[in-house]
């Protein structure tokens, strides 16, 4: 049980940059507003348009006097990437305004954060869920030194490759570098408190880049909705396999379809997400391709919690192949909700989530994902043997973890002054 004292005066913390589209970086900040409310302070909230608090994510609660400060009524969900840069304006202006005790961002930040930081002396705490920075070397990874660098390069070339399949998202692309060089800080830690990052995949590469020693705090997972039904064994659920992130090409969803197709017995693929107008032509090949292979597909697009819930907990395996995955909070819910779950070895999921294939499966081709499926789908005993460990492994990741490092880490910052 985390026991949680007030501090003198109410110092007020900034968090940010909300994004318009809800995802895993958005859980991270809703958390640690919780926890900086906790620990004593007044949290303010900063992106481009207004965040929706009303049931944002299931498991936060209390954060329904916090403050919201935002330039603008409603901003494109198609400009997703442009946001994340974009938004650190808004972070540097409600700085300027309110002169805050501490801040909480959730990307390297901007030079002139750090030139805010040195004015005024705030705390400055980053949670990196992947280096930004690497990207704009994405053009040349063989250009990188490390070895070890030069592959997580490759990984970030496979996560962005929606960016170069048509003239208009290359543009976009493009853009989105220009934005990305002109605003990151040459060395985006040099000025910062207390860097935090979402795993050691993570942690490997601002190691390599930076020569900084993250923390590495897994981001908070809310499962107590799945735990109750994770029990369900091999014979209570459905002959299917779901996959949940949103519908976008770097989630890989066109690859377990042809996965599928290579088996006699071909389960059911349901696919769980959210759908934004810039993916619907990706969304059109996954149904024509399925059509093509004669794989039933299903479609839960921007869907409820309980309809998430619900397939979870009916399916017999969970899928994840994503090249280049940071971390996958859906992993941990799939784990939750008792399910074996197979992730593409070349990410974040595998080396910490799975612990390179302890607690799951890998894969690094079609054709062997198609094999682990079938396996899965026939041997009952080793379907048990990882619905055991899913389950196992899926509590160490509870929202309580998080709380109580992230709070201890805060109170460290105070108590050095």
């Amino acid at each position: 049980m985390v026991e949680w004292v007030g501090l003198v005066n109410d110092p007020l913390a900034v968090v940010g940059p909300f994004a318009t589209i809800i995802g895993g970086a958005e859980v991270v900040k809703m958390w640690a507003s919780i926890v900086l409310k906790k620990v004593g302070y007044r949290v303010l909230l900063a992106g481009l348009a207004p965040i929706r608090l009303g049931g944002f994510i299931t498991g936060v609660q209390g954060l329904s006097d916090v403050e919201v400060y935002s330039l603008f009524k409603w901003f494109p969900q198609v400009f997703i990437l442009y946001q994340m840069q974009l938004s650190n304006i808004v972070v540097e202006k409600a700085v300027k305004h309110r002169r805050p005790d501490l801040v909480f961002i959730d990307n390297e930040g901007s030079k002139g954060i750090d030139e805010l930081k040195r004015v005024i002396g705030f705390k400055l705490v980053k949670y990196i869920h992947f280096p930004h920075s690497i990207y704009v070397a994405t053009e040349n990874c063989s250009s990188f030194k490390s070895r070890k660098i030069e592959s997580y390069c490759r990984d970030a070339v496979s996560y962005s490759r929606k960016y170069f399949s048509t003239v208009f998202w290359n543009a976009y692309w493009a853009i989105y570098l220009k934005l990305l060089e002109a605003s990151i800080p040459e060395d985006p830690f040099l000025h910062t408190d207390l860097v935090i990052t979402n795993s050691e995949y993570t942690g490997d590469i601002l190691r390599e880049l930076y020569g900084v020693e993250p923390l590495v705090l897994h981001p908070p997972v809310y499962i107590e909705d799945l735990l109750s039904c994770g029990r369900k064994g091999f014979d209570e659920r459905e002959n299917s396999v779901v996959m949940v992130g949103r519908v976008s090409s770097e989630k890989r969803h066109d690859d377990v379809i042809r996965a599928i197709a290579l088996l006699e017995e071909r389960p059911t693929l349901k696919i769980i997400g959210a759908l934004t107008r810039g993916n619907i032509n990706y969304l059109t090949h996954l149904r024509r391709l399925a059509v093509k292979h004669r794989v039933r597909l299903e479609l839960y697009l921007n869907a409820s919690r309980e309809t998430l819930i619900e397939n979870l907990c009916s399916s017999k395996i969970f899928v994840h192949a994503t090249v280049g995955e940071h971390f996958g909070i859906a992993v941990v819910e799939a784990m939750a909700a008792g399910i074996p779950v197979i992730v593409n070895r070349n990410s974040g999921s595998y080396r910490d989530v799975l612990v390179n294939g302890y607690y799951g499966l890998g894969y690094s081709s079609i054709r062997e994902l198609s094999e682990l499926l079938k396996s899965l789908i026939h041997d009952k005993v080793l379907w048990s043997k990882y619905h055991d460990l899913s389950l196992s492994r899926s509590i160490e990741y509870d929202s309580r973890v998080f709380e109580k490092a992230l709070a201890d880490k805060i109170r460290g910052l105070l108590d050095a002054g």
